[in-house]
């Protein structure tokens, strides 16, 4: 979807310590085999509720935008995994904590992709009123809870807990939002079920999350071979059709930010069909990060941004692929060095 006149005006961050795989080994914490696998740390937030770096996270953001509250029209959160009390709706928390304003809070579960898929509702939502002036967008996990092993659920994945957000606006800011488009692969809906029952869902019944055995032990309507060619077409649709939108070619895009990976070969799956290397990529921060779920794709802007290595002019895409299977594809414009960083 092209988008006329939506600016990222803020974002912020909650990262909490970075624990050293080797440490966590050292604990009995994480498999020494993890080690062989590229990835050099996680964030680890302790006790500190997911909610609560979203935030921190949105706070930073909102400080950082130069608006009010009173300009905040929409709150979107998306998360991965478990933020609190069953039955109990975060977002609500969120927008009592950051804006507190009677305005719509929303949550999503669109898994790694839910920045991506927050910021079409959002644009949508501010496109469609005149009235309408900014929302805000805030993702969090936590991965430390008894559900699952932030270490040894997959075999070549580290969890990393972290909140982001970002406020998008139809005032001007330093970047321009030019093109999100979000797609849903039906076909391939098995992938990251399994062979686990629907009911009772496994959280009720305490039954751990093991990403590796979902992944592994899918339904057999697709093949594996059937999976990476139908991936494979959603893919290129998704990238031609993202670039289309934004006005500009794929020689164009200066970084390519994703879901964070510890090695080379995840990425060249997905970069090589955009015609850029891992260098492009978000490869070394993903690695010192551990996957933070949904908080990735901001954080990683986020540090390019602070680090100074995006100029005005540069464009930026962003991908993630959410279980079900969904795929969200984004062009950012870098418009000027944000005032945070400038000073």
């Amino acid at each position: 979807m092209k988008l006329n006149g939506i600016y990222l005006t803020g974002v912020g961050v909650h990262l909490p310590e970075q624990v050293p795989l080797e440490d966590a080994v050292a604990q009995g914490d994480c498999d020494e085999a993890q080690l062989t696998t590229g990835w050099r740390a996680a964030r680890v937030a302790g006790t500190m509720p997911a909610p609560d770096m979203a935030i921190e996270a949105g706070k930073q953001a909102l400080a950082r935008s130069g608006h009010t509250p009173g300009d905040i029209d929409l709150l979107l959160h998306t998360s991965t995994s478990h933020q609190g009390p069953d039955s109990w709706m975060p977002q609500h928390y969120i927008l009592r904590n950051t804006v507190d304003r009677e305005v719509p809070a929303i949550g999503l579960r669109q898994g790694c992709e839910g920045f991506l898929a927050g910021a079409e509702l959002a644009a949508c939502y501010l496109m469609a009123s005149p009235d309408r002036t900014a929302a805000m967008i805030t993702t969090a996990d936590n991965f430390g809870h008894p559900l699952i092993d932030r270490y040894r659920s997959h075999h070549g994945l580290v969890l990393g807990d972290g909140g982001t957000a970002a406020v998008l606006s139809k005032r001007e800011g330093f970047a321009e939002v030019l093109a999100v488009n979000s797609f849903s692969v039906p076909a391939l809906e098995g992938m990251t079920r399994g062979d686990e029952p629907l009911f009772p869902p496994g959280c009720t019944v305490g039954r751990k999350i093991t990403l590796e055995r979902q992944a592994t032990s899918r339904p057999g309507d697709v093949t594996p071979q059937e999976a990476v060619v139908i991936a494979g077409k959603v893919e290129a649709e998704a990238v031609r059709q993202v670039l289309d939108d934004a006005g500009i070619e794929i020689a164009d895009i200066t970084r390519v930010i994703h879901p964070a990976a510890a090695n080379e070969l995840y990425l060249e799956h997905f970069l090589k069909p955009l015609g850029v290397g891992p260098s492009h990529g978000m490869l070394e921060f993903g690695r010192w990060n551990g996957h933070m779920g949904a908080s990735d794709l901001l954080a990683g802007f986020d540090h390019l941004v602070g680090a100074g290595d995006l100029r005005p002019g540069d464009h930026v895409m962003m991908f993630a692929v959410g279980p079900g299977m969904a795929m969200s594809y984004g062009v950012i414009r870098i418009l000027g060095t944000p005032g945070w960083v400038a000073s």
